[in-house]
This record gives structure tokens, C-alpha cells and sequence, in this order.
């Protein structure tokens, strides 16, 4: 396997697919990355080595087996009119459409096109490791999630996979609470001293008939040191709490183990820093697809997705496709809507939910 694509879109969330490929030479090659500012096009080729356009005709040129959009949801579909006609496979970031019209105009765009999402979470290591346990049934049917790992869709995703949903009615209510909470770093690091911000918490269940979900998250969480993300999967014959699993031999055996890391390059390891398993009881949950690779969890995630893009593109293998995406934003479309208005909302059938 080796691939080649292109990258529309030079901002923080690119870089993530330019490491993977720098720490990936033989399997990924990033051809293109176009962008439209000078000065950030002067960066990006010198610090990674890349060639950058300002159009996406220049990109479309190196022949590239996919594009990945790094864009915001407007320019997502402006690119995806031009493109989409042309037989391009499009890899594009999770775009978070602010009302359910975009979501639904994205759709018609996207219909039964060469198109996937690139919503990484479920191919994080303890991520896939959780969904491995579930699949075994050890945890029997799951029932609850109460997710306090992610934001938005992103959570949504996880919830949906960890709960086996497909396009199950919904209903939605929470509240949103504000506090004051000193400043925690951000994508840029610590703030240069002490500042004082009001933290914004939503709490919300989600109610899908004999199956639900507690979310609960922190606008501050993704880069702070002082709010730890919390994750618990319930099932009938077990449960996993964050990476603690309590399951039954038999009805009167309980047996709980740890999700055990094997993590390489610590002490007088010397291969490079890299997760090359989750393990368990004796099992391995996840073994790191990509072998030994100085890469963070994250942008694990996202060369595993760029490699499950090229199965996408090779052999028809879908892997997250749009009306899964517009499922996903949509149900968070309708939290936010229900922490805002303090209100109880319902989904109601829609064009992708076939």
C-alpha cells in the first residue's frame, strides 16, 4: 500500500496529516497541499518538505489517488461542487454545519458520491481497543454510554458506534452550566499568566428508546490539565469504565481487568515512543495498525484513516460515510439547540436516513 493525496487547506488541523506523512515515508506522500496566503504557503513548504499551490487545479495535477479538505464547511462544498464532478474521492475533515439546511444542502452535494468523512475517534488506540470489547460481547447488548471525551459530532460518533445505532429516533434535552475556571492551555500552549475565564458545561441525555446516553463535556477539556475526560459503556453483562472492565465468567463470577498500554520507547527501550497494543486478561484489543511509528494517539487515528480511505478508494470499502456524518451532526445540532432553549427536541426523519 502506498498513498498519494492532496491536502486543500494549509491551517493546525492540516499539520496533523503532514506528520503522519513525514513519519509514514513508505506508505504516504503528501503530492499537494494547496493554500491560499503566501506566507503561510512560505511555511508550509519549508517546514515540511511539501509542495504548495494556490489553486486546486495545480494539486489536481500531481495526480493524487484522493483529496483531504482541511476547510470550513462553506468552502467544503464550494470545492466539492467543483470537484465531485470530475470523479475526484474526497477525504474531508468533520465540518460542523451550523443549521440543519447546511446539513441537508451537504447531502445533496455528497449523495452517492466518492466522498468519506475523516472522523478519526473511533481509530484512536483506547477507542478501538473499547469497540473491540464490544464486538466480542463480553459486555453483552450495551445499553448506556455516559461520554465525556470530545465534543459535539465527535462524541456523537463514538456514542452511536459504542451503542450500535443506526438512525434510531432521538430525544434530546440538558442544560448548560457556566463557572469560573482559570485559563488552561490551548493549541497554541499555556496562556503567558494567570487569567480567569467562565467555563461553559453542557450536560445532556440523549434518549433512543431502550438504549441512551449522558454527555457531559467542558469547552476547556481538550487541552487542559485539570479536566480529565471520563468514559463509561454499560452493557448487560458488564461494563467498561474508562479503562477498567468489570465483566461475568458466569452469573456468579464476576472478573475485572485493566486495559493495559504497551508502550514502547520508555526506560532502556530503544525503539522510538509509539503505543504498540492495548491489552487485557490475557487479550489484545488493538494492535497499532501502523507498527512502529513516533506518532501521538491522534494522529494515529488519522493516518488510520487515511489507510482506510484508500480502501475506500481500491476497493469500495466504506468506512464513514456521509449520511453517518450528517446523522452525527445533526443530533448535536439538536444539543446545542436543547441547552440553549433549556427544551426538550425530538428528531424527525430526513433525507440521509435511508
Amino acid at each position: 500500500m502506498f498513498i498519494k493525496f492532496a491536502i486543500i487547506g494549509g491551517g493546525w488541523r492540516a499539520e496533523f496529516y503532514l506528520r503522519a506523512a513525514q513519519e509514514l515515508p513508505d506508505y504516504l506522500e503528501v503530492c499537494a497541499v494547496v493554500e491560499p496566503q503566501a506566507l503561510r504557503r512560505e511555511y508550509l513548504s519549508q517546514k515540511w518538505n511539501v509542495s504548495v499551490f494556490e489553486n486546486l487545479q495545480e494539486a489536481l495535477d500531481q495526480i493524487p489517488d484522493f483529496i483531504v479538505l482541511c476547510l470550513p464547511i462553506q468552502a467544503t462544498m464550494d470545492i466539492m461542487q467543483k470537484s465531485l464532478p470530475n470523479q475526484i474521492p474526497i477525504l474531508t475533515e468533520t465540518c460542523p454545519a451550523t443549521s440543519e439546511e447546511m446539513i441537508q444542502e451537504f447531502w445533496r452535494i455528497t449523495e452517492s458520491k466518492f466522498v468519506q468523512i475523516a472522523e478519526q475517534y473511533q481509530f484512536q488506540p483506547m477507542h478501538a481497543a473499547r469497540l473491540s470489547i464490544i464486538e466480542s460481547g463480553l459486555l453483552g447488548n450495551v445499553r448506556q454510554v455516559q461520554i465525556s471525551v470530545a465534543h459535539g459530532y465527535h462524541a456523537i460518533s463514538l456514542i452511536r458506534r459504542y451503542l450500535h445505532l443506526n438512525f434510531e429516533d432521538c430525544g434530546i434535552w440538558g442544560k448548560r452550566f457556566i463557572s469560573p475556571s482559570i485559563r488552561g492551555p490551548g493549541r497554541n500552549g499555556y496562556p503567558h499568566q494567570e487569567e480567569w475565564i467562565q467555563e461553559t458545561q453542557d450536560h445532556i441525555i440523549l434518549d433512543f428508546g431502550e438504549k441512551w446516553a449522558v454527555f457531559d463535556f467542558t469547552d476547556e477539556q481538550y487541552f487542559s490539565k485539570i479536566r480529565t475526560s471520563h468514559l463509561l459503556i454499560r452493557g448487560e453483562k458488564g461494563e467498561i469504565a474508562d479503562e477498567q472492565v468489570s465483566i461475568l465468567q458466569d452469573y456468579h463470577t464476576p472478573l475485572r481487568f485493566h486495559l493495559h498500554r504497551v508502550y514502547e520507547g520508555l526506560d532502556n527501550s530503544l525503539t522510538c515512543p509509539h503505543t504498540e497494543a492495548i491489552t487485557g486478561a490475557g487479550q489484545w484489543f488493538y494492535r497499532n495498525p501502523l507498527g512502529t511509528v513516533r506518532l501521538s494517539d491522534e494522529e494515529v487515528a488519522v493516518a488510520t484513516v487515511l489507510t482506510r480511505m484508500y480502501d475506500f478508494v481500491n476497493m469500495g470499502k466504506p468506512f464513514y460515510s456521509v449520511n453517518q456524518y450528517c446523522q452525527d451532526q445533526y443530533l448535536a445540532l439538536l444539543m446545542e439547540l436543547a441547552v440553549k432553549k433549556e427544551s426538550q427536541e425530538f428528531t424527525l426523519k430526513q433525507k440521509w436516513m435511508s
